[in-house]
């Protein structure tokens, strides 16, 4: 798998590490580009114990990610959307709300999972309605 790394991605060159064929920071190292003059590693004189959990592990899984809430609330009646708006407005904050509003952010799966319980606590029982979704790593 080709992985299009974010710029000043920390790599990892530890090889012995048990989790290292599912750590996207050892798969952008294996991946290295020649022409990348610069770059940012994880110092080996850190390395956890072989039997110790890496605190750095970012896993190679993709996760499932929700973009856009625009007409999220438009079949939820009047009175509970403006409560779920406002609920929806204290977990992001106004400025993140309204970036996931505008699609410049995505709702993680933990965020997307907060989202349904405020549905379900003002008594909204179907399944918010995203714009679309995406599969995407977790850098």
């Amino acid at each position: 798998m080709e992985l299009k790394k974010p710029a000043r991605y920390l790599l990892c060159q530890n090889d012995t590490c048990k989790n290292a064929a599912n750590c996207l920071h050892y798969i952008c190292w294996k991946q290295l580009c020649p022409g990348e003059r610069y770059i940012m590693v994880l110092n080996p004189q850190v390395y956890p114990l072989s039997d110790a959990e890496c605190p750095d592990f970012k896993s190679a899984e993709k996760i499932r990610l929700a973009w856009g809430i625009k007409n999220m609330l438009a079949d939820v009646p009047y009175a509970k959307a403006e409560k779920i708006k406002t609920k929806m407005i204290a977990y992001f904050g106004k400025t993140k709300y309204y970036r996931i509003y505008r699609e410049e952010k995505p709702v993680f799966p933990k965020e997307q999972k907060a989202v349904k319980e405020i549905f379900i606590n003002n008594g909204v029982e179907s399944e918010p309605a995203y714009a679309r979704f995406t599969e995407e790593y977790d850098w």
